[in-house]
């Protein structure tokens, strides 16, 4: 019986020497997932591509999940649910091109901006460019829902007949089939369609008419992880890793018709 006794003192002393208790084993802790609530209707920030998330913003989750040492989930989601998915803990932040504004402050938590962009429009390739002065008389000028977009439009042309749309591509695809003359959008997405992929009959009208900053959206009482993302966000400014990820998508400066200042999407 005390041979007994000393063999298992000897045991767990040797499992003491060992930092572990016999029961511990050396499974790591295993680390929450990062779900990232996201709209694939804005190419090239958020797009679908062989049934997948892909764009500026599917690069940057996967940059901050590794950061993070989180494993990455991308929650795909319609643009008008993103808000209701982080009031709900649905998701843990929303990267989806999203502009920070006085309103959207109230109820969201934002990161520091990525990106500085603004609206632009796109219009047929002959036609006159979209006049604020005439605030849209006699113009049809389309727009997505629950966006800057919407808000720019409404206040600014509030003389033009004005038409929504879910999609990026529903709103150029109109303005093709002169279903409106104008369609505004942010930058990239006005770039993208009218540089990028170089459709027939339709420009950009490349002047800047608001100036918006881009941010990544958290739920209030996540404090924490926003604070972490802001940390891992300036070393990429300062390393240079966040130009180098934009410019992979976003490769131009744009100079606008009449000479104005040149337009970076950085």
């Amino acid at each position: 019986m005390l041979r007994k006794i000393i063999s298992f003192a000897l045991l767990l002393s040797v499992f003491l020497l060992m930092g572990c208790t016999p029961n511990s084993g050396a499974t790591p802790k295993v680390q929450k997932e990062l779900v990232v609530g996201m709209s694939i209707n804005y190419a090239p920030i958020a797009f679908k591509n062989a049934d997948k998330a892909t764009g500026l913003e599917a690069d940057f989750a996967q940059a901050l999940s590794e950061e993070l040492h989180r494993k990455l989930r991308i929650k795909v989601l319609p643009w008008e649910q993103l808000a209701i998915a982080l009031k709900t803990d649905t998701v843990d932040i929303v990267m989806a091109g999203v502009s920070i504004t006085q309103k959207r402050s109230e109820y969201t938590l934002f990161s520091d901006p990525y990106m500085s962009i603004s609206q632009m429009a796109v219009m047929r390739v002959g036609d006159s460019a979209p006049s604020i002065e005439s605030h849209g008389r006699n113009k049809r000028i389309g727009y997505i829902y629950s966006t800057t977009g919407e808000a720019f439009v409404k206040d600014n042309f509030y003389n033009a007949e004005h038409k929504g749309f879910t999609t990026v591509k529903q709103g150029i695809v109109a303005v093709l089939d002169k279903k409106i003359d104008y369609f505004f959008h942010d930058a990239p997405s006005i770039w993208y369609y009218t540089v990028e992929l170089s459709l027939d009959g339709i420009m950009g009208w490349y002047v800047p008419y608001t100036e918006e900053r881009l941010a990544w959206a958290f739920a209030p009482k996540n404090v924490a992880l926003r604070d972490k993302v802001n940390t891992i966000l300036e070393r990429w400014r300062k390393d240079g890793t966040l130009n180098r990820m934009i410019q992979k998508w976003i490769r131009v400066k744009v100079v606008t018709p009449n000479g104005q200042k040149s337009i970076s999407f950085e």
